[in-house]
C-alpha cells in the first residue's frame, strides 16, 4: 500500500512540474500592408486562434541626403482590426548614420508627434505601446539607443519595444542591448536575398539556431516574430536580383508553360510575362522561397529549448489573405502549443 501511495505521489509531482514549466503564448500579427481587406482580417480565422493584438506599420523613416524624413505612410482600414493595436515605424540604419547626436531628440519628438496624430485619427486615443523597427549596427547603436531613450522620456507612461535581429542577439556584446521595455526576436531573414544559392533566405533553421545559442542569457524580455510570407527572387543574366513579394509554388502551377524546373524551388523563365504585377523576361531565373508549416514547427521547438521559459507573444508576419490560405488555424495553434 505504501508503495502504491509513493508511486501516486511521484506521478503527481511529475505532472505538477510539467504544468509549472508551461508558459502562456499570446498570438499577434504584424499588419504591414498599405490596404487591409475584409479577407485579410478574417475575423473567424483570427477568433479561432484568439489573435487580439496587432502591430500596425504607420510609416518609414529614411535619410536620402536631405535629413530624416517619412518616406511612406500606410493607411489600412483599421476598423477591421478587433483588439489592441500597437503602432510601429521602420527606421533605416542610415538614418542614424547620418543623424547628428544633437538632433536625435528632435527626431524622436517628430516621430512620436506623427505616430500620435496618425493613431489618434484612427482610434481616438493615444497608444499604450510604441514599437520601433531598425536593423541597427555597432556603428549606429549609440545614436539609435539615444533615440529610444528620448522616446521613453517623451512617453514615460507607455511601453516601448523594438525589433531585434538574429545578429543583434549573437553579437550583443558589440551591438549592445537597446534601452527598451522588451524586444521582439525576428526569427527569420537568416541570409541576404541576394544569396541565390542559400536553401532559404527567409528561414533556414540550421542557420538560425546558430545565432541563439546564448539567447537564454539575453537581458531583455523577448517576444518572438515568425515569418508566414513568401517571395520570388528573380535573377537576370548579369546576376542582378529583384524581389517579388507573395510569389509561391501555386503561381508555377497556374502557368507551367512559363517555367522549366532546374532544381527544387528554382525555375528557368521560358516566356516573358507578368508575375504578381512585375515583368520578368525570358531567360531569367526564378527562385521561390516559402516557409512550410513543418519548418515553422521546427523553429518553434528550437526556440522553446533556447529561450527562457516565460510568457511571451508570438507575432506572425504578416496579416494577408493569401498567407492565411496557406496556413490553417490548426498549424498556428500547433505553433502556440509547441512554444508554451
Amino acid at each position: 500500500m505504501q508503495k502504491i501511495r509513493l508511486l501516486e505521489l511521484t506521478m503527481m509531482l511529475v505532472l505538477l512540474s510539467g504544468c509549472a514549466d508551461r508558459t502562456t503564448i499570446t498570438p499577434a500579427f504584424y499588419v504591414w500592408k498599405s490596404k487591409l481587406s475584409a479577407e485579410d482580417a478574417d475575423t473567424a480565422y483570427l477568433s479561432r486562434i484568439e489573435a487580439k493584438k496587432f502591430y500596425l506599420r504607420l510609416f518609414d523613416v529614411d535619410d536620402k541626403g536631405r535629413g530624416a524624413l517619412p518616406m511612406a505612410e500606410y493607411s489600412p482600414d483599421t476598423c477591421r482590426l478587433s483588439g489592441e493595436v500597437v503602432p510601429v515605424i521602420f527606421l533605416t540604419n542610415r538614418t542614424f548614420l547620418r543623424c547628428p547626436s544633437e538632433e536625435v531628440d528632435t527626431l524622436a519628438e517628430r516621430c512620436i508627434k506623427k505616430m500620435d496624430a496618425m493613431y489618434a485619427s484612427r482610434f481616438g486615443k493615444s497608444p499604450q505601446e510604441y514599437q520601433f523597427d531598425c536593423d541597427w549596427t555597432e556603428k549606429t547603436k549609440g545614436v539609435y539607443f539615444k533615440f529610444l531613450e528620448s522616446v521613453s522620456r517623451l512617453k514615460p507612461e507607455a511601453l516601448i519595444s523594438c525589433t531585434i535581429r538574429l545578429h543583434q542577439i549573437k553579437y550583443s556584446t558589440r551591438t549592445g542591448i537597446p534601452p527598451v521595455s522588451k524586444g521582439v526576436l525576428m526569427y527569420y531573414a537568416t541570409s541576404e536575398p541576394t544569396d541565390f544559392d542559400s536553401p532559404n533566405t527567409i528561414l533556414d533553421n540550421k542557420e538560425a539556431a546558430l545565432y541563439i545559442e546564448q539567447a537564454r542569457t539575453y537581458p531583455l524580455h523577448l517576444d518572438i516574430a515568425l515569418p508566414l510570407y513568401s517571395w520570388g527572387i528573380v535573377r537576370n543574366s548579369f546576376d542582378k536580383i529583384k524581389l517579388i513579394n507573395g510569389v509561391c509554388e501555386a503561381d508555377i502551377y497556374a502557368h507551367p508553360e512559363y517555367y522549366r524546373k532546374q532544381r527544387e524551388g528554382v525555375y528557368k523563365i521560358l516566356q516573358s510575362h507578368y508575375l504578381r504585377g512585375m515583368w520578368i523576361n525570358k531567360g531569367y531565373e526564378l527562385k521561390i522561397e516559402e516557409v512550410s508549416p513543418e519548418t515553422l514547427q521546427e523553429a518553434a521547438a528550437t526556440l522553446r529549448k533556447k529561450l527562457k521559459h516565460e510568457d511571451r507573444e508570438l507575432i506572425l508576419y504578416h496579416l494577408d489573405a493569401d498567407i492565411l490560405k496557406r496556413y490553417s488555424t490548426k498549424h498556428l495553434q500547433n505553433l502556440l502549443k509547441t512554444l508554451s
